[in-house]
């Protein structure tokens, strides 16, 4: 019995962030992920006029029937965010000001 070769072409070994070319040629977001500026924060504007967290928001956009699509792509898009390993912020100035020191 032949096993089958290991390849490095398997899904655990790929890349799939790719560089996003900006004006100058600079590198923007490794990740290739890019929001809009002027659509940075809508999502974060709709949770706090509604009263709520963002993720309390995006579950109740995600059950509600009746929310827009666009809506509930950004709900979504806030629930995956969530799980990123952030970098570029200054997370204890975040702690403090959820009352964490």
């Amino acid at each position: 019995m032949v096993d089958s070769p290991v390849h490095s072409n398997t899904l655990a070994s790929r890349s799939f962030a790719k560089p996003i070319r900006i004006k100058g040629d600079k590198m923007a977001n490794k990740s290739g992920i890019h929001i809009k500026p002027e659509n940075e924060g809508k999502f974060t504007a709709t949770a706090k006029a509604a009263g709520k967290s963002v993720q309390e928001e995006a579950k109740s956009v995600i059950a509600n029937p009746k929310a827009s699509p666009k809506l509930k792509k950004r709900a979504v898009f806030a629930q995956n965010a969530k799980k990123w390993h952030h970098t570029g912020h200054d997370m204890a100035k975040m702690d403090k000001a959820k009352g964490a020191y």
